[in-house]
């Protein structure tokens, strides 16, 4: 068992290091494009924003098929690249161009002219703001926000606070590029109210299967304050870009939840590095079709408690402090576009160091042990990833895709039994329908039979707190042994304009402090007004059952409404 492991790690680990001077060994002229673009910095679309699902669309019906969709959040200048590919092919079909893509060209193009001009050899200077947006929203009963032991009512949202009754945020998002380096400060003021307090019989519940103390949880208190949801400096240099700052990242081909990586939880402070246009390798290697590869590494905050050394696993920590210094992350990914219609990818991603173990060369190269957990000094809490998506040619607009994550093991591909799953399928334009899309997406993390137990999956023994950020779990929202289902709809009466409807569903295995369950349904509407205002309002029912909160049922209504400024960018000239 131990021999075919050993083989494949090292095959992705030599894979995912030598990338780099491979793509570098095979640029042609049109892989630098213009000089003054591979030393232009560009800052990240925000993962909320409302470009990425127009770009899923576009996509999915046959335009920008060269976007490599497993990776985000993705630069401003890989968009303009995307748009002008898509603008290309609607110019080579003249009077037959697609009603619905040239709607969404049409808009994209709008949003990302700054960046379409640096392709064509405009100086990269320009500074301002990017957006200024508020958002109110009203619970009316009691909202759930812990996925790590139950559920969600508000998912990846950037680790965001919420609570019974008004909730609040504000903010501004402000660029500045100047040739080779970037600034993004998105900063918000955040006020949320009250969560219910956990029982008695709750607080000993959970303790009891994370394996630590009774701790008096009394729930989240209201809270008035300012913090950055994403703060980045950029740069880039003969097409690689280097990022460091708060940056959130989604990993994988699912939209509804991303299993190794999300915005669940607020983003921890990384390193990342990336290729800003997709590369193709040389000879033989030339059938892996166009790739890139990311790395990153940074640390989380907001863990309290560990154990160690194996076999005694003794708990230090506390309630009341953070550990000094926190456990450090690291992740790689690499995303192969095989051909226009099919992606694969292949990730890593780790929990290690951190308290009493520091951050070195020599223990980072020691999260590669295939000793496993039972070694003196515990390696880190390891997960491998992979995703595909596959869009049929012979059925139009049809994609279908999965994700998947597995505990403590290199790859999903050979260890299936030991990985939680999240496959879907995407219809962007449904027959005699064309302005209506169907998205259905499946997830578990209730791995039948595993042999690690319920509620194994983003728990470790060693880092007691599991695989959360700031009290959040960075993964999906299903939790450790969730069961959930969510589809979707969407009207597109524009290319950005659309109305949403949905549904989720979700189920905990009943060992999981009990189990229970949620339902909610979803409406939400995005309008574009005139000029560079965006109105959005959303409406969500849920109903959730976990009889160790709560002995009945339970309801809540949640009603959301924003407004968003958007000015384009403008050069500093």
């Amino acid at each position: 068992m131990r021999r075919p492991r050993l083989i494949l790690a090292i095959f992705l680990l030599a894979s995912f290091c030598s990338t780099q001077r491979a793509a570098l060994l095979a640029q042609s002229t049109d892989d630098l494009d213009l000089a003054s673009a591979s030393f232009a910095a560009s800052g990240a679309v925000p993962l909320d924003s409302w470009v990425y699902p127009a770009f899923d669309r576009l996509n999915a019906i046959g335009y920008s098929l060269s976007a490599l969709q497993g990776m985000r959040p993705w630069t401003r200048l890989q968009c303009a690249r995307l748009v002008e590919e898509a603008q290309q092919s609607l110019d080579s079909q003249a009077n037959e161009a697609d009603p619905e893509a040239l709607a969404l060209v049409h808009r994209l193009m709008q949003e990302f002219a700054y960046e379409i001009e640096l392709l064509h050899g405009s100086p990269n200077r320009s500074v301002g703001i990017a957006s200024v947006y508020l958002r109110a929203s009203q619970i009316v009963g009691p909202p759930l926000r812990d996925s790590f032991h139950f559920a969600q009512t508000i998912s990846d949202d950037f680790g965001r606070p919420y609570g019974q009754g008004f909730n609040f945020i504000s903010g501004t998002q402000v660029h500045a590029e100047y040739g080779p380096f970037a600034m993004v400060l998105r900063g918000e003021f955040q006020q949320s109210r009250n969560l219910f307090a956990y029982n008695s019989a709750a607080n000993s519940a959970i303790a009891t299967m994370d394996g630590l103390p009774v701790l008096p949880l009394p729930g989240i208190t209201s809270l008035d304050r300012m913090r950055p949801v994403e703060a980045t400096v950029s740069l880039k240099l003969l097409g690689w870009q280097a990022t460091f700052g708060e940056q959130s990242q989604w990993w994988g081909q699912s939209r509804a939840n991303s299993l190794i990586l999300s915005n669940n939880a607020e983003a921890p402070v990384v390193l990342l590095i990336q290729k800003d246009k997709p590369m193709q390798l040389p000879g033989l290697f030339a059938y892996l079709g166009k790739m890139n590869n990311t790395f990153f590494v940074g640390q989380l905050r907001g863990h309290h408690y560990i154990r160690g050394p194996y076999p005694d696993f003794v708990l230090e920590g506390s309630a009341t402090k953070a550990l000094n210094p926190q456990p450090f992350v690291w992740g790689e990914q690499l995303d192969l576009k095989m051909s226009p219609n099919l992606e694969l990818g292949f990730e890593i991603s780790c929990m290690w160091a951190g308290y009493s173990r520091p951050a070195t060369i020599g223990t980072w190269l020691h999260t590669f042990s295939f000793h496993g957990d039972f070694q003196a000094v515990d390696p880190g809490k390891r997960y491998g990833g992979f995703h595909f998506s596959y869009r049929f040619p012979f059925l139009k607009d049809v994609t279908i895709f999965t994700d998947a994550m597995t505990n403590d093991e290199p790859t999903p591909l050979i260890y299936e039994t030991r990985s939680a799953m999240n496959p879907g399928i995407y219809i962007a334009r449904l027959p005699h329908l064309h302005q209506v899309d169907a998205r259905v997406e499946a997830v578990y993390t209730n791995i039948p039979n595993y042999r690690d137990g319920v509620g194994a999956v983003y728990w470790n023994g060693h880092y007691a707190d599991g695989y959360r950020n700031a009290g959040q779990l960075i993964g999906s929202w299903v939790g450790r042994a969730g069961t959930g289902i969510v589809a979707q709809s969407s009207y597109w009466f524009s290319g950005v304009n659309k109305i949403d409807v949905s549904m989720r569903r979700q189920f905990n295995d009943r060992h999981m402090i009990g189990g229970g369950d949620l339902t909610d349904f979803s409406a939400h509407s995005l309008w574009q007004l005139k000029g560079p205002w965006q109105l959005e309002g959303s409406l969500t029912a849920e109903r959730w059952r976990f009889p160790v909160l709560q002995s009945s049922p339970q309801n809540n209504v949640t009603a959301t409404f924003g407004v968003t400024f958007t000015p384009p960018f403008k050069s500093a000239k």
